[in-house]
């Protein structure tokens, strides 16, 4: 069983069991497309930083095994703040202007769904 909450910036952070070990994490920090993503040390510091807030036994750099980051499209809603990722979906966006149906799906997950709201 893992543990989840919001952080300070009111994003979830994670914490998972994983093969005698755990993996903390968070998700939608805007950051450089590019086809080898890395985390930042921000990135890292941000999650140690977190995690310390909630855990009696404080994490480290040194207590850190690997790190990795990944890119994920999502797609923004034509009517959220700009700049604000906690408002981009993470199912399907449907935009009707003058008869056209536009469809983005963030993920394949949505693709059933964004295939009954078109019908509907």
């Amino acid at each position: 069983m893992g543990l989840v909450w919001f952080t300070t910036d009111g994003r979830v952070l994670y914490l998972l069991p994983w093969e005698g070990a755990t993996i903390a994490g968070t998700t939608d920090a805007p950051g450089e497309v590019t086809f080898e993503p890395k985390p930042t040390d921000q990135e890292i510091n941000f999650i140690l930083s977190e995690c310390n807030r909630v855990l009696r036994d404080k994490v480290s750099r040194e207590t850190v095994r690997a790190a990795w980051t990944g890119l994920r499209p999502l797609v923004r809603d034509p009517n959220a703040a700009p700049g604000d990722t906690k408002a981009l979906s993470r199912d399907h966006v449907i935009d009707v202007t003058a008869g056209v149906s536009l469809s983005q799906v963030s993920h394949a997950c949505g693709t059933r769904n964004l295939g009954h709201g078109m019908v509907v």
